[in-house]
Order: C-alpha cells, then sequence, then structure tokens
C-alpha cells in the first residue's frame, strides 16, 4: 500500500497531546482525516472521516463516512458517528433537491426566452 500523504499538526502538553488536522491519503483507496486528543492515561477521543472511493457501474464516487474512535491506544474503539452520518446525508438530499430545483426554474426561464425570441406561442 503506498501512502501519498500523511501529516497531522501535534501539540504535547502535561494535560496530555492534541493531534489537529491529521490527513491520511492512500491513492486508489480514499482518505482518511479528523482530529482528537490522547490522554496521559492514554485515553483517545477522536472525531474522524474516512472517505472512500467506491465503484458502482464503472462510475468512480467517494463515499464519506463520519466516526469516532474512542477507548485505550492499546485498545481503540471505533464507533460510527450516526449524527454526523444523517447530517450529512441531510445536507446531500437538500443539495440534490435544490439543484433539482434551480435546473427546473432555469429551464422554464430558458423555455420562456427562447419561446419569446423564435416567436413561441401567443398569449
Amino acid at each position: 500500500m503506498e501512502i501519498q500523504v500523511l501529516s497531522a499538526r501535534l501539540r504535547y502538553t502535561p494535560q496530555g497531546t492534541s493531534v489537529e488536522d491529521l490527513r491520511f491519503v492512500v491513492p486508489g483507496v480514499g482518505d482518511l482525516g479528523g482530529s482528537g486528543t490522547i490522554s496521559p492515561a492514554n485515553a483517545l477521543d477522536f472525531k474522524m472521516h474516512a472517505t472512500v472511493q467506491t465503484t458502482r457501474s464503472a462510475v468512480l464516487s467517494r463515499t464519506a463516512v463520519p466516526f469516532f474512535v474512542q477507548g485505550t491506544a492499546m485498545d481503540p474503539v471505533f464507533r460510527p458517528d450516526l449524527r454526523g452520518l444523517a447530517k450529512e446525508e441531510a445536507k446531500s438530499l437538500l443539495q440534490s433537491e435544490a439543484q433539482k430545483q434551480l435546473k427546473g426554474n432555469l429551464g422554464a426561464a430558458a423555455e420562456g426566452i427562447l419561446g419569446n425570441l423564435l416567436g413561441g406561442k401567443k398569449k
């Protein structure tokens, strides 16, 4: 597996380690990003997202999956972020609906303008 990008901003303090802007990119697979903390007792508290490349019917798409990493460094626990997943899905649906509505409004406006220019139906 070839790693294209691995970067993060780390900050060490007596209260623990802070990891910000974590980014891990593997070509052909996807990328992982997020931020979180590691306590002095090695307790993890990370909010992450994985963007995975998938192929459906020869069309390449990217699917974002938010998740949490908790537990300890020796025994990490990965949990899906259901709230974040629902928020992303709702955002995607709203954008899709807004695009359909915009296309419909633009189509109607273009039809009216072209109809008038080309001497369409008289009212």
